[in-house]
């Protein structure tokens, strides 16, 4: 009786030996290779919420108050509530 190739054989590993130096190795080229990958990630995710700020326009007020008039509005408060404001 043959065998079915197409059949499931069920496996378990009960231990894997590894040297603790190479284990070191290992995770440190994990550790190397996460670096441009969350440098990609943020670019992405930079990417992302810039066009959803231009989409929605968040962004357009902070960038036209603080860069057009080049000043602050009055409708954000610079001082603490209860101090005297000069006007």
């Amino acid at each position: 009786m043959s065998q079915n190739p197409l059949q499931h054989s069920n496996t378990t590993i009960t231990n894997i030996d590894i040297p603790f130096g190479r284990l070191v190795s290992i995770m440190f080229k994990l550790m190397l290779a996460a670096i441009p990958a969350i440098l990609l990630l943020y670019a992405v995710f930079f990417a992302i919420m810039l066009i959803v700020m231009l989409i929605f326009g968040g962004g357009a007020a902070i960038l036209s108050t603080f860069i057009d008039q080049g000043n602050i509005p009055e409708s954000l408060p610079m001082n603490p509530p209860g101090s005297e404001v000069e006007k």
